[in-house]
């Protein structure tokens, strides 16, 4: 096998990865608040940043699951018996490990927030905080 076989090979499965490892759709702000207002689907948005994060402001209706804590608390997912799952942190990292915990799960439909939290503030859309105890 000569090494543009090779070559071409390696590129191929490179291409192949994300689809292969579950890769995770985007969903647009907008959409997404759309959707939500229509109720037509059950929709699951799960905010995986910190305590403190949450507390500060997140998108409404959101669930807070700290995305270090998703895998040991999964079940509370299920129970949603959600027909779509959307995943936002601060600016993505976190999100993307928690999309992959629900993927091995076995959840199928996860959606990663467009712009995450950082985006949702920066185009001044609502958010809530947690009431006052």
């Amino acid at each position: 096998m000569g090494p543009g076989r090779f070559g071409a090979s390696l590129l191929a499965l490179l291409l192949a990865a994300p689809a292969l490892a579950g890769e995770v759709q985007s969903i647009d702000p907008e959409a997404l608040l759309a959707a939500l207002k229509a109720k037509q689907e059950r929709i699951l948005v799960l905010d995986v940043r910190s305590e403190e994060e949450f507390e500060a402001g997140h998108v409404p209706g959101a669930v807070h699951i700290p995305y270090d804590q998703l895998e040991s608390r999964i079940d509370e997912v299920e129970a949603a018996s959600p027909d779509k799952v959307v995943v936002y942190c601060e600016r993505g990292g976190r999100a993307g490990k928690a999309e992959a915990t629900l993927q091995q799960a076995g959840i199928e439909e996860v959606y990663d927030l467009e712009g995450h939290m950082k985006g949702w503030r920066d185009a001044n859309r609502p958010t809530r905080r947690p009431p006052s105890e």
